[in-house]
């Protein structure tokens, strides 16, 4: 079966409305998830396939991810100066998600599978605008990474579940169990119109050194 999912997921709503920050009207599309013995969350489909996705309804803040000093920032969220060994996350991914993370811990998830065949799987956990964890399989060419000591190194991937990892991370409910069993749709692209209000509950007050970070947030 089919699955392109290209996401961030949260458990707490009160990063949708950084979400906005980055694509105004965004939170409209955001989907809920949940089910017995799980705890209910948010999947925020990625900016630029929502902006894809609906015909340029929406577009995407160009500034918002913008950083005042990029070495400055990676220091301050722990990203590595060196790619990973899969090239899974690049920089404006690791930006939104450290963005986002200011509000509430969240999972940056990309995954795909064609045909009943596994391609990748990635995922990175972000909390208080740092990097926490990250991991990803390549699945056809048999390798994998790990972020182990502020660096990134191959693993073997029998030995890497990237998205069951940061989830448990995330909440220790998730276990060891598979999130794509029924949990997490299998795909985020929310073409077409919202299907919710957009978010209008109040603003988190990330700490000053990060609105130095990020200008997007000092002019709010």
């Amino acid at each position: 079966m089919a699955s392109d999912l290209s996401c961030v997921f949260t458990l707490d709503s009160g990063v949708l409305a950084l979400f906005d920050t980055v694509i105004p009207g965004g939170s409209g599309h955001v989907l809920r998830t949940g089910g017995p013995g799980w705890p209910k969350g948010w999947v925020l489909p990625s900016p630029w396939e929502l902006e894809y996705g609906t015909g340029g309804a929406l577009a995407v803040e160009e500034r918002a991810l913008d950083v005042a000093d990029p070495g400055a920032w990676r220091a301050a969220a722990g990203v590595p100066a060196d790619p990973d060994p899969l090239d899974a996350f690049d920089e404006t991914d690791l930006r939104l998600a450290s963005l986002l993370s200011l509000a509430a811990p969240v999972v940056l998830i990309e995954d795909s599978a064609f045909g009943g065949t596994l391609s990748h799987e990635y995922a990175a956990l972000c909390a208080g605008g740092g990097l926490r964890a990250a991991c990803g399989v390549d699945f056809p060419n048999g390798r994998a990474f790990v972020l182990e000591a502020g660096a990134y190194r191959e693993a073997p991937p029998e030995e890497v579940s990237p998205v069951s990892h940061c989830a448990r991370l995330l909440d220790r409910s998730f276990g060891s169990r598979s999130l794509f069993d029924g949990y997490l749709p299998r795909e985020a692209h929310r073409e077409g119109p919202p299907c919710r209000e957009a978010w209008t509950g109040p603003a988190p007050r990330p700490a000053p050194e990060w609105r130095r970070h990020f200008p997007v947030l000092a002019a709010g």
